[in-house]
């Protein structure tokens, strides 16, 4: 609602003014929601994990969740990831400043092992 203000030396007055209300005062054509913006990036379907041992001491050293991503166009982005445990408490982050085409992409985040261990946090992990 449109407010009117009047001012003067030793005072301010204001007030509302009432508006009309129209319910459901146009209804559009039908459109698909596909046929509006989709995000620049979004998920895919195909999603991994897996602790990898990279020294033979058989605890893992990284753990490595890769994710599809669909791009709506080719670029280059930002990706940034942070491995928590369901309360939020961040474990751990990485990033990567990948060039991804149009069409579906393959990110891989690496987190350190040694800092999963030290939060002393059991998984499932969130990204």
């Amino acid at each position: 609602m449109p407010t009117r203000v009047f001012r003067s030396a030793k005072f301010l007055l204001s007030y509302t003014l009432p508006m009309d209300y129209l319910e459901s005062a146009y209804t559009t054509a039908a459109y698909s929601a596909n046929q509006f913006q989709r995000p620049l990036l979004r998920l895919a379907s195909a999603h991994s994990e897996q602790g990898l041992d990279t020294d033979g001491d058989n605890y893992f050293n990284l753990f490595q969740v890769t994710l599809e991503i669909d791009a709506a166009i080719t670029g280059l982005y930002r990706a940034d990831a942070r491995l928590v445990v369901p309360d939020g408490s961040e474990i751990d982050w990485a990033n990567t400043d990948p060039v991804l085409v149009q069409g579906v992409n393959v990110l891989t985040f690496s987190f350190s092992g040694n800092k999963i261990r030290q939060s002393g946090q059991d998984g499932p992990y969130l990204l």
